[in-house]
C-alpha cells in the first residue's frame, strides 16, 4: 500500500501537469484565433482599403464622363442646337473638366457617321503637359465586332449604357489604358455617339507595387474573366485559374472575402475586393509568414509549460505534508487560469520549495497574461504612429453602436473629426518614403497633442479619425480651429516640405433624427474633409 504522501505527491503532481497542459492548450487555442483573425482582418483591410482607394479614383472618372454626357444630352434635347457649336460646347466642358482629372491620357466625343457624316467629334490625349487633339478613328470602316479597334465605339452603343473596358494597349498613342465610355442617344432613341476617356494603366499598378502585406505579400489585380491585369510575378493576361480555380472570379463566395489556396507547393491565403469597374483586387500572403508569430509563441509556451511541470515534479517528490494546504490554492488558481482569468496572485510568501513554486507560478501566469495583453496591442495599435489602428477603430465603432442600441440615440452626443494629409505622395516619390513617414507622424502627433482627451485613430494611409466624447464634443469648432492655428504656427517657420502641416479636416455630429449608426458620421465627416481639401487645393495650401 502506497502511503499517504506518496498519495498526495501523486494527486499534487497529477493536478498540476493537467493544469499546466489545460492552460497550455488554452493559451496556443487562444493564440492562434487570435492571430488568424488577426491575418484575417489585416488582410481584409488591406483589401478594402487599397480597393476603396481605387474605386475613389474610378468613381471621380465615372463621375467627370457623366457630367460630360449629361450636358451633351441636355444640349441634344434643344430642337434648335447647332452641331458644330455643341461640338464646341461640349468640347470646352470636357476640356475643363480633363485639366482637373488626375492620370486622365485621353478625351473623346465620338460622333457617329450614320448621325452627322460633317461634323465627327474630336479626341484629345495628354502629351509633355498639353492636351494634343489627334486624327478621329474612322468607325464606319471597321466591323462592329473589331473589338482590337472599335470595341470602345460600338460596345457601349449595343449596351445602351456607360461601360469599363478592360486595359488594353493603344498603338495610337503607345500607352497601355484603361477606358470608361458612354453612349449618347436623342430623346428618341437615335444614336448620336461615345463619350469617353482614356485613364493611365500605369499609374494604378505604380501605386499596387508599393503595396505590401507581412514581408513577402502583394496584391495583384484580375479583370472580370480572371485574366491577370497587374500581378508582381505573373505575366498581363494569364488566366488566374493557373494560380488557383478557387481565385477565378466565378468561384468567388459573395457571403465572404477570404480564400485559402495551394500554389507551387506553398499554401497562401487571399482577400479580394470587387472594383467599381468590374475587376477584382487580391490581397496574398503565405501561411508560413501569417503563422510564424503564433507558432513562436507556442514554442515559448511549451517550454516554458515543461520547465514548470519539471520544477513542479521535484518539488513534490521531495515535500508533501506541510505543502498540502498552498498547493490546494495553487491548484485553484490553475483551474482560474484554465478557465481565462489571469487577474488572480497567490500570496503564499514562505522561503521554501512551495514559497518558489508559487512564485515561479506567479510569473507564469503574468508572462501568460502579457503574451496575450501584447498580441492583442498589436492588434489595435499603428505601427508606425503608434495610435490606434482600424481594427480598433471598428471596435470602438460597434462600441457606439451597441450604445445606439441599449440606451437610444436620442441621449447619444459623439461627433467625429476626420483628417487627411496632403500632398503624402508627392513627398514620397520626391523625397523618399522615410520623409513620407516623417510627414505623418509630425500631423498624427499634432492632432494627438490638440485632441489629448479623445481617441486619435489611423484608418489608411494617410488617414485619421478622432472620436470626440464629452468635453471634446462640445469644444469640437474651438479645437478644429486651435488645430488650424497650431499647423499655421509650424508652416509660418517655413519648415521642410516633409515637416509643413498639410491637413484636410472634416468634422460631423451624430444627428439622431438623420443618422442611424456611425458610418453616417463618418461619411458626413468624409465629405466635409474632402471639401476643406478642394478648398486647400484651390487656395494653394
Amino acid at each position: 500500500m502506497h502511503s499517504i504522501r506518496y498519495k498526495i505527491v501523486l494527486l499534487t503532481v497529477a493536478a498540476i501537469v493537467v493544469s499546466i497542459f489545460s492552460i497550455g492548450l488554452i493559451s496556443i487555442y487562444t493564440i492562434r484565433a487570435a492571430q488568424n483573425q488577426n491575418s484575417r482582418d489585416r488582410m481584409f483591410l488591406t483589401a478594402q482599403n487599397v480597393s476603396m482607394s481605387l474605386d475613389s479614383y474610378l468613381n471621380s472618372v465615372e463621375q467627370s464622363v457623366e457630367t460630360v454626357y449629361n450636358y451633351a444630352s441636355e444640349d441634344l434635347s434643344n430642337p434648335d442646337h447647332d452641331m458644330e457649336s455643341h461640338l464646341a460646347k461640349v468640347n470646352d466642358i470636357f476640356n475643363n473638366i480633363a485639366s482637373h482629372t488626375n492620370g486622365l491620357l485621353t478625351y473623346y466625343y465620338r460622333i457617329d457617321p450614320k448621325y452627322d457624316s460633317d461634323n465627327q467629334g474630336f479626341w484629345y490625349y495628354y502629351k509633355d503637359g498639353h492636351m494634343i487633339r489627334n486624327v478621329l478613328t474612322e468607325v464606319d470602316k471597321f466591323d462592329e465586332n473589331d473589338m482590337e479597334h472599335v470595341g470602345w465605339f460600338y460596345t457601349p452603343k449595343k449596351m445602351h449604357k456607360s461601360i469599363w473596358l478592360d486595359p488594353y494597349y493603344n498603338d495610337n498613342i503607345g500607352i497601355e489604358m484603361i477606358s470608361y465610355v458612354a453612349p449618347v442617344f436623342t430623346a428618341d432613341d437615335t444614336f448620336v455617339g461615345v463619350i469617353g476617356v482614356d485613364i493611365s494603366y500605369e499609374m494604378i499598378v505604380n501605386n499596387l507595387k508599393n503595396i505590401s502585406i507581412y514581408n513577402t505579400g502583394y496584391v495583384f489585380l484580375t479583370d472580370s474573366n480572371g485574366r491577370i491585369v497587374y500581378h508582381p510575378e505573373l505575366e498581363k493576361g494569364a488566366d488566374i485559374t493557373n494560380i488557383s480555380p478557387e481565385l477565378h472570379p466565378d468561384n468567388l463566395s459573395q457571403d465572404q472575402s477570404y480564400a485559402s489556396y495551394t500554389y507551387e507547393g506553398s499554401n497562401k491565403r487571399a482577400s479580394y475586393a470587387k472594383l467599381t469597374n468590374g475587376m477584382y483586387l487580391y490581397a496574398v500572403a503565405d501561411d508560413i509568414e501569417i503563422n510564424s508569430d503564433w507558432l513562436r509563441l507556442t514554442f515559448i509556451l511549451i517550454m516554458a509549460s515543461l520547465f514548470i511541470l519539471v520544477a513542479f515534479l521535484i518539488i513534490g517528490i521531495f515535500l508533501s505534508g506541510h505543502i498540502t494546504k498552498p498547493l490546494s490554492r495553487l491548484t485553484e488558481a490553475a483551474q482560474k487560469i484554465s478557465d481565462g482569468n489571469y487577474d488572480l496572485k497567490l500570496s503564499y510568501d514562505e522561503e521554501d520549495e512551495v514559497g518558489i513554486l508559487t512564485k515561479t507560478f506567479n510569473q507564469l501566469t503574468e508572462h501568460l497574461k502579457a503574451y496575450i495583453n501584447d498580441l492583442n496591442s498589436k492588434a489595435y495599435t499603428d505601427g508606425m504612429t503608434s495610435v490606434r489602428n482600424s481594427a480598433a477603430f471598428n471596435a470602438y465603432k460597434l462600441q457606439i453602436e451597441d450604445l445606439i442600441a441599449n440606451e437610444g440615440k436620442e441621449k447619444l452626443e459623439f461627433a467625429l473629426a476626420m483628417f487627411d494629409c496632403n500632398n503624402l505622395k508627392e513627398i514620397n516619390d520626391q523625397y523618399g518614403h522615410d520623409k513620407g513617414d516623417i510627414y505623418l507622424r509630425k500631423a498624427c502627433k499634432l492632432i494627438c497633442d490638440v485632441f489629448e482627451h479623445s481617441p486619435v485613430f489611423r484608418i489608411g494611409g494617410d488617414e485619421f479619425v478622432v472620436g470626440l466624447t464629452n468635453q471634446d464634443f462640445y469644444d469640437r469648432e474651438m479645437l478644429i480651429d486651435t488645430f488650424v492655428e497650431k499647423a499655421n504656427e509650424i508652416n509660418a517657420s517655413d519648415p521642410e516640405p516633409w515637416e509643413r502641416i498639410s491637413v484636410a479636416k472634416g468634422l460631423a455630429t451624430f444627428d439622431p433624427q438623420t443618422d442611424s449608426c456611425v458610418d453616417d458620421v463618418l461619411r458626413k465627416a468624409d465629405e466635409s474633409m474632402y471639401e476643406d481639401k478642394w478648398f486647400m487645393k484651390e487656395n494653394g495650401k
